[in-house]
């Protein structure tokens, strides 16, 4: 994406991210990641780092169900008692084919099953090797 020429429209800047099919957000800014990709439905691949899965749900909930292709999680801290549960039937669910994992310290595999519940993934990938899960 290439900077607005002219700063004063910034409509210029919404028609251009509406053409972005790769978007990275890291921190605290993954906590605007539903309306990002309520008015964007051309990502494709999302790449979030060093933040907490409760980010996601900190201010809004998914509108509508959005399905993507790859999703690629870096240092997510895994909270499985945040509000994640109840606002996945409040509004709609992000959901990716693929899924993507790195980390220093490998989460267990109750919490690998859980990403992949959580994200309808079909594959998971943790540190660039693919992962089988047998769930009881």
């Amino acid at each position: 994406m290439k900077p607005s020429k002219n700063l004063k429209q910034p409509g210029a800047l919404f028609e251009k991210m509406d053409q972005l099919e790769t978007l990275e957000l890291n921190g605290e800014m993954i906590s605007f990641l539903p309306e990002l990709l309520f008015f964007n439905h051309s990502i494709q691949n999302l790449c979030l780092t060093e933040a907490s899965l409760a980010d996601l749900w900190a201010y809004t909930a998914f509108v509508d169900d959005v399905k993507i292709e790859k999703l690629y999680l870096k240092e997510i801290e895994i909270e499985k008692d945040c509000r994640i549960f109840e606002m996945l039937f409040y509004g709609g669910r992000l959901s990716a084919d693929y899924l993507f994992l790195q980390y220093e310290k490998a989460p267990d595999a109750e919490e690998l099953a859980f990403l992949m519940d959580l994200f309808g993934a079909k594959q998971l990938h943790l540190n660039g090797e693919q992962q089988k899960l047998y769930v009881d």
